[in-house]
C-alpha cells in the first residue's frame, strides 16, 4: 500500500533478508501517503522474540525525514551552485587574459595600416568580436558568482541589450526570444550584474518551463506609480517616475499559492499553468549624472614618463610592453609581484606609475602595491584584473592614488586612463 514505486526491489529484498534471518534493519524508503504524497522516511525495523526465541513479531519505528532531506539537497545544491562561481571566475580570468592577448593586437595592426586599407574592417570585426566576448565572461560572473553591489547611473536599454546577447545563447534555439527596448533613453541607478542576474535567472526559469518550445521576451518602457497604483499592493513603494522591464514567458505558468513563495529560497515548482509575466520597477534618476562614455577612439598623442608592468601572463605582459613602447613610454617589466617590488627599488627615481596584475605569483599585485607605498607614498598604480569585482574587493582597499581597469584590457581605455593618471 505505502510502496511509490521509486524504491529499488532491491532495498526490499535487503530488508526483508535481514529481518527474516533476526536482525535489525535499517535504511531510508521512499513512500507514498494514504492521499497519494510521496514522502521520505527514515525506518527501523526490530524483530520481536518470544520466550523459545522465535520471531512472533517486528517493531517499526519510522521517521518522516522529507523536509530534512530537502533541507540537505538545497545544502548540496548550493554548494554547487559555490563550486560553479568558483569555476566561473577562473575560467573568466583566463579567458579575459585571451581576449585582452587578441583584441591588443588586433589594436596595434590597426594603428599600423592605412586608413583604405581592405584589411582594416576584418580587424573591426575582431575588435568588435573580443569586446562582445567580454561582456559574456562579465555575464558568466553574474549569472554564477555573488557580486558586491556597485550602482552606477546608465542606460538600462543598453545594458538590456547587452545581456541580451547572453540569454540568447542560454535559453537555445527551440524558444524564440525577443527584446524590444523604448526608443529614448531610461537612465536608472543600478548595479550591472544584480541586474543581469535577475534576467538571467528569470530566463534560465523560462527555459525550463518550455521544453517544447515557446516565446521569451523583455521589454523596456517608462510609467508613474501613483495612489491607484500603490491601492492594489501590499508593500512600500514610493511614487514618482520609474523605469519598466517586463519579463514573458509562454511556459508553464505558476498558480496564485505558488506565486506567494516564489522569494523564498530554493523554492522551485513545475505546475501546470498559462505562462508567466514579471515586471521590474526602477526609479528613473536624471541623464545628467550618466557615467561618461569611454572614448572609443584612436589615440594617436605620444605619452611620457617611464611605467613598470607586473603581469605573470607571458601574452599580456608583452602584448602591454609592446603597446606602451609604441606609445613613447619607457617600460619596466616584471613577472610577478616581488619582482616588481625588487624592480622599483631599484628604479623608484625613475618611474612614474606602476601597472599591476591582481593575482600573480609570490606575491599579489595589493600586497607588493602596499610594499612599493613603503618606498613612496604617492606613487600612483593602476590594478588590472580578470576576476569578478567581489573577488577583488575581498583583497582590501586599494589606496587613494590607485585605480581598477577590468579584464580583456581595451588598448585605448588603457592608453587614456594611462594618459589621465600621469597628467594629474
Amino acid at each position: 500500500m505505502l510502496k511509490s514505486g521509486e524504491t529499488s526491489p532491491e532495498v526490499y529484498e535487503e530488508l526483508w533478508t535481514s529481518i527474516s534471518s533476526g536482525n535489525v534493519w535499517e535504511g531510508e524508503l521512499l513512500n507514498r501517503g494514504k492521499h497519494g504524497k510521496l514522502f521520505w522516511e527514515h525506518t527501523t525495523i526490530s524483530p520481536l522474540r518470544d520466550t523459545t526465541g522465535k520471531v512472533t513479531n517486528y517493531l517499526a519505528i519510522k521517521e518522516d525525514i522529507t523536509e530534512k532531506k530537502s533541507m540537505f539537497d538545497q545544502l548540496v545544491q548550493a554548494q554547487k551552485v559555490e563550486s560553479i562561481g568558483q569555476l566561473a571566475g577562473g575560467i573568466a580570468h583566463d579567458f579575459n587574459n585571451i581576449l585582452s592577448v587578441i583584441s591588443g593586437y588586433a589594436y596595434i595592426m590597426k594603428l599600423e595600416i592605412v586608413k583604405d586599407s581592405d584589411q582594416l574592417p576584418h580587424l573591426e570585426q575582431i575588435l568588435s568580436a573580443t569586446a562582445k566576448a567580454g561582456e559574456l565572461t562579465q555575464g558568466l560572473l553574474a549569472y554564477s558568482r555573488k557580486q558586491v553591489m556597485n550602482p552606477v547611473n546608465q542606460n538600462l536599454n543598453s545594458l538590456i541589450t547587452t545581456v541580451g546577447s547572453f540569454i540568447t545563447r542560454l535559453i537555445g534555439e527551440h524558444i524564440t526570444f525577443t527584446v524590444t527596448t523604448l526608443g529614448t533613453p531610461l537612465m536608472v541607478h543600478i548595479d550591472t550584474l544584480q541586474i543581469e542576474q535577475v534576467l538571467m535567472n528569470l530566463a534560465t526559469n523560462a527555459r525550463d518551463a518550455m521544453q517544447n518550445g515557446g516565446t521569451f521576451s523583455i521589454t523596456t518602457t517608462a510609467g508613474s506609480i501613483d495612489e491607484k497604483f500603490i491601492a492594489t499592493k501590499d508593500y512600500d513603494v514610493e511614487f514618482g517616475r520609474y523605469a519598466i522591464i517586463t519579463v514573458t514567458d509562454t511556459g508553464c505558468g505558476m498558480s496564485a499559492d505558488i506565486t506567494k513563495r516564489i522569494f523564498d529560497p530554493f523554492y522551485t515548482t513545475k505546475e501546470v499553468g498559462k505562462g508567466t509575466v514579471f515586471t521590474i520597477y526602477l526609479p528613473l534618476v536624471d541623464a545628467a549624472g550618466n557615467k561618461r562614455a569611454v572614448n572609443s577612439s584612436l589615440q594617436t598623442e605620444l605619452g611620457q614618463g617611464t611605467i613598470l608592468v607586473a603581469e605573470d601572463e607571458s601574452g599580456v605582459r608583452d602584448l602591454i610592453d609592446k603597446l606602451l613602447s609604441k606609445y613613447g613610454y619607457t617600460v619596466i617589466l616584471a613577472v610577478d609581484g616581488q619582482e616588481a617590488v625588487d624592480k622599483y627599488a631599484v628604479h623608484k627615481d625613475d618611474i612614474d606609475l606602476v601597472i599591476l596584475d591582481m593575482v600573480m605569483p609570490r606575491k599579489s599585485g595589493k600586497a607588493a602595491y602596499d610594499e612599493i607605498r613603503l618606498m613612496n607614498s604617492s606613487i600612483d598604480c593602476l590594478f588590472v584584473s580578470g576576476y569578478a569585482r567581489d573577488f577583488v574587493e575581498k583583497q582590501g582597499e586599494l589606496g587613494e592614488n590607485s585605480v581598477l581597469l577590468p579584464k580583456p584590457i581595451q588598448p585605448n581605455v588603457l592608453l587614456d586612463k594611462i594618459a589621465e593618471i600621469l597628467k594629474k
